[in-house]
């Protein structure tokens, strides 16, 4: 909405439920939307503009980059490297480096971190979080 702050999270929530019904086209301006979220990278993904990077956002961001075929556009070196300094010595990823782990900061920034840093790692689908083996197991 116009003067409402903008939020990668919610930007995720629109682009995944808009491409799960085959409507992305319904975006008004997509390649805005696109330069919107790539704006986001300084080094990780920043949730919202003037905040530092946080590593729930390497999903939250990017699968919303990957939905609207922004990939190429991302320096994933930077992404990769930001989220290996958020693992935690005892296991697990944290919000930022040096700070304690948790279950969700670890669940987005393993999948996040898929995106950027895929070997070994299973091609996820970015609009339901799950590893594409799964999404095909399901829809047989």
């Amino acid at each position: 909405a116009p003067f409402q702050e903008s939020h990668g999270g919610h930007l995720y929530c629109c682009v995944a439920s808009l491409s799960l019904m085959h409507r992305l086209d319904a975006l008004p301006d997509r390649q805005r939307t696109l330069q919107w979220a790539l704006r986001r990278q300084s080094t990780g993904f920043q949730g919202r503009v003037n905040k530092i990077p946080d590593v729930c956002y390497m999903f939250w961001v990017g699968a919303a980059i990957e939905i609207l075929g922004g990939h190429d556009l991302v320096d994933a070196p930077a992404a990769a490297a930001f989220a290996l300094q958020c693992q935690a010595d005892i296991g697990g990823m944290s919000k930022w480096p040096n700070y304690r782990p948790d279950p969700l900061h670890s669940a987005l920034g393993i999948v996040g971190f898929s995106f950027y840093q895929p070997d070994g790692l299973p091609r996820m689908y970015p609009e339901l979080l799950v590893p594409m083996d799964v999404l095909r197991s399901i829809r047989r």
